[in-house]
């Protein structure tokens, strides 16, 4: 049971590591083609709805999803490479 329970955090890393370094590379091979670079969902906004301003500093907490081509690919890609693993 425990091996379960730990096989679906290490899914979750697998599959955001993929999703990283597919938006990556989407944005750095978008100017040999384009579709990689183009956003296809959003989902939140950067600013973030939570603000704590203090005077002296300050706090912005959000989260935000921009997904483009290379990311879903990457995306996909960490799942292969996860079942991959298991297997």
């Amino acid at each position: 049971m425990h091996g379960r329970k730990s096989s679906g955090w290490i899914a979750l890393i697998y599959v955001l590591i993929g999703g990283l370094v597919g938006s990556l590379l989407g944005h750095f091979l978008a100017p040999l083609w384009p579709p990689l670079g183009h956003s296809y969902f959003e989902l939140g906004t950067p600013a973030g709805p939570w603000t704590l301003n203090l005077g002296v500093f300050g706090l912005d907490l959000g989260i935000w999803l921009d997904l483009n081509l290379g990311g879903i690919i990457g995306l996909l890609g960490g799942l292969w490479w996860f079942q991959r693993r298991k297997a």
